[in-house]
């Protein structure tokens, strides 16, 4: 199955969800919210810092995140 890359600076909660393995609307939700808060996302360490998202998630979806 190939995967879509997601651009987590821009995509809304839905696609999270939907694009990214282990990662339901609830988390998807955090992330969107923490990057309205704090700005950006520049790497995956603050990307691990949003509830929900650890380092299985991230070693999950590494090739599906874009910081653009």
């Amino acid at each position: 199955m190939l995967h879509e890359s997601i651009k987590i600076n821009s995509a809304s909660a839905k696609e999270i969800a939907k694009k990214l393995e282990g990662i339901g609307e609830a988390i998807a939700q955090r992330i969107v919210q923490r990057r309205e808060k704090q700005g950006p996302f520049q790497d995956f360490e603050q990307l691990k810092a949003v509830s929900g998202v650890g380092t299985a998630k991230i070693e999950a979806n590494k090739q599906r995140i874009s910081f653009e």
